[in-house]
């Protein structure tokens, strides 16, 4: 027998597509100017996009095969969404303390931050 969805699950089911919307949002919109503030080029701006994606062609399927085998008395899934979610919150966190944690670990020059760059990116790959 097929129930009827009602208003509220159907919201609990699309609500993470505002958090996947809003993650997305804040990387493209910020991404592009902090690396280059961090001193990457152009075209290593490209790749730091480029490399998100590709990533994703290769977890995702096999995160989805894992959580297919796994088995805990929260679900299958619901360990992994908060893995991710745990991942996410430390991405942001990151990414937004990248110039201060790059200072902390040895950044000197204002126009060029090797470690910095390499925390944000780093974050941002796995964000993505």
């Amino acid at each position: 027998e097929r129930r009827k969805a009602g208003c509220c699950l159907l919201v609990s089911l699309t609500i993470s597509m505002l958090g996947i919307g809003y993650s997305w949002s804040a990387q493209f919109a910020r991404g592009a100017s902090l690396f280059e503030n961090m001193g990457l080029s152009d075209s290593g701006v490209s790749l730091a996009f480029l490399a998100g994606p590709i990533c994703g062609l290769i977890v995702q399927p096999i995160i989805g095969a894992l959580s297919d085998q796994s088995s805990s008395r929260f679900g299958r899934r619901r360990p992994w969404i908060a893995g991710g979610l745990g991942l996410i919150v430390m991405s942001f966190l990151l990414i937004g303390n990248a110039y201060g944690l790059g200072t902390s670990f040895g950044d000197v020059h204002q126009n060029r931050r090797p470690r910095a760059l390499i925390i944000a990116v780093s974050a941002f790959w796995v964000l993505d």
